[in-house]
């Protein structure tokens, strides 16, 4: 049973772990996949806002941060286009991007452009573009795209990195717990013990004056005859006795079976427990009525049942 309730515990201590690292692993991501998709669309606006290339350093620095320099600016690949409404391409800047031909390029315009959206992310060749759409006039629109691609990959290797980190540290709390699990339920096995202990020496010393009372009450029967008040008694004596072995089995719970249901006569029970009563009622001067229906089943431990209809009655 203790190995039972230590697997227990670990399991439960370890799926509250688990839980912790997955919701703080998808914290840092989300807060992390949100921080970029914003840095992009501050570069995309930026970049909208001055006709498809990047404004001065002092501008750019103000809407970017103050981490933005000259040098930094050249990581960025970006390409603009302005297009009619007609989807013909009246200018395209494409300098400051090496990856693409001029083909691929204008490919690219004619999607986004039969797309629709306005802002949106596609992948080629491994790599990722976004991209912003803006009302350059009544009749012209323009079009920025910007290779996003480090950007996701940072992101996806942050991914790789606090899933890895949260897989070792899982790991490392599972081997801890397992290891200091054993003195953690140790109050609990000294309880039980000490529980087991008091409840065996109470059965056993109910058992003495129960054995008393039943010789007692044989000693009347031999010399007065069974009378119903004796027949009473001796129920009583073998209901107590039972409680008294029923207590003693709770103390090896690791050695007590597992109920069996079967079907049982609900009425001969019902009957039975409330017979015990009988005596006492009439001693008290008052009437004894039974009115039980006759040929009620149901599926139940007849012992257990019993016991639970005699507390109803009593």
């Amino acid at each position: 049973m203790f190995r039972k309730l230590r697997i227990r515990f670990i399991a439960i201590a370890s799926l509250a772990i688990l839980l912790v690292l997955f919701s703080v692993v998808g914290v840092l991501n989300s807060a992390r996949h949100v921080q970029t998709v914003d840095e992009i669309n501050k570069i995309l606006s930026l970049l909208a806002d001055n006709g498809g290339s990047f404004p001065s350093i002092s501008k750019t620095t103000s809407e970017l941060g103050d981490t933005v320099s000259v040098d930094t600016l050249f990581q960025y690949r970006y390409f603009s286009a302005k297009m009619d409404r007609d989807g013909n391409i009246i200018s395209l800047n494409a300098s400051n991007i090496s990856d693409l031909t001029d083909q691929e390029v204008k490919e690219f315009l004619v999607r986004i452009n039969q797309s629709k959206d306005t802002r949106a992310d596609f992948s080629y060749h491994h790599h990722t573009y976004s991209y912003l759409v803006t009302e350059e006039s009544r009749h012209t629109d323009l079009i920025v795209v910007l290779d996003s691609t480090n950007q996701f990959r940072d992101n996806l290797a942050l991914v790789h990195l606090s899933i890895w980190m949260s897989g070792a540290s899982f790991i490392f709390f599972v081997l801890v717990i397992s290891i200091v699990s054993g003195k953690v339920i140790k109050p609990f096995i000294r309880n039980y013990e000490r529980q087991r202990r008091f409840i065996t020496n109470a059965g056993h010393e109910l058992k003495t004056p129960l054995a008393i009372i039943a010789a007692n009450n044989e000693l009347v029967e031999l010399m007065n005859g069974e009378s119903e008040w004796t027949k009473s008694t001796n129920d009583q004596i073998d209901r107590m006795t039972g409680l008294i072995n029923g207590l003693v089995a709770m103390a090896r719970l690791e050695e007590q079976p597992e109920l069996v249901l079967t079907s049982v006569n609900f009425s001969d029970i019902a009957r039975d427990a409330a017979e015990d009563f009988k005596g006492p009622v009439i001693k008290d001067g008052k009437h004894f009525i039974m009115a039980i229906q006759s040929g009620i089943h149901v599926k139940a431990e007849e012992k257990s049942l019993f016991e639970l209809v005699t507390l109803l009655v009593d």
